[in-house]
């Protein structure tokens, strides 16, 4: 099933992007969460209905979806945010003890400012710049 009955033809490179955009139904049960799944990436969307037109006259059109109307994997989704919270519970594990990690190249130092600030994971504890001004500056 489609999310109208419409067609339409499009060019793929007219295409910008993948979204993954499952049925608010695949989220039910203590392991996959809407808000997780929403969190996990800018290109994640679900969908709760369909209309029979592109054009919508009236919201009495729709047509409440279920997991079964779309083509979408739901171990997939699960299996997609079961990454992220390993990842999460990763992060929440090195917080405390951060890997000391060296900056080759450091000109002024905006790389290892956006190591430390970008990830509490990591802590640049040496830096190599051989450039006076740039060395200079980052001390």
């Amino acid at each position: 099933m489609y999310l109208t009955d419409e067609k339409a033809k499009v060019d793929a490179e007219d295409l910008l992007d993948i979204i993954y955009a499952p049925c608010i139904q695949s989220f039910q049960g203590p392991d996959a969460t809407l808000e997780d799944w929403l969190n996990l990436s800018y290109r994640h969307f679900y969908l709760r209905y369909s209309f029979r037109k592109l054009a919508v006259n009236t919201w009495k059109d729709r047509r409440r979806l279920s997991w079964q109307d779309l083509y979408v994997c739901t171990p997939c989704c699960k299996e997609r945010l079961k990454g992220r919270n390993l990842l999460l519970e990763f992060l929440h594990h090195m917080k405390p003890k951060p890997l000391p990690t060296l900056d080759l190249f450091a000109g002024v130092g905006a790389f290892s400012r956006g190591l430390k600030e970008g990830s509490e994971c990591l802590k640049v504890t040496h830096a190599i710049e051989i450039g006076p001004s740039a060395a200079k500056t980052l001390q």
